[in-house]
């Protein structure tokens, strides 16, 4: 299994968050969070704190790709309801 780990960062004070890989570090964070707000906004604050408003993690299967079932018996026998209600509306 392969680990993904992903910070959505922005600066306090504003609502839009960029989703930054993380690998352990928060010194690679901040500089990978500020070069991202550069590319898309074309500037970095010096004096805004930086907010990581989320985490997430993604799990990858490492393994060959196809999913490994089990046969299972089928039947095509129709069950019968174990009770019945009238409604009305």
């Amino acid at each position: 299994m392969v680990w993904a780990t992903k910070l959505e960062i922005r600066y306090e004070g504003t609502d839009t968050t960029l989703p930054i890989a993380f690998d352990g570090t928060l010194e690679t964070a901040k500089a990978a969070f500020e070069a991202a707000h550069k590319a898309q906004f074309g500037f970095v604050y010096d004096d805004k704190p930086m907010v990581v408003e989320a985490v997430s993690v993604e799990g990858l299967d490492a393994g060959d790709g196809r999913p490994v079932e089990q046969e299972q018996a089928t039947s095509d026998a129709t069950p019968a309801p174990g009770e019945t209600r009238a409604i009305f509306c």
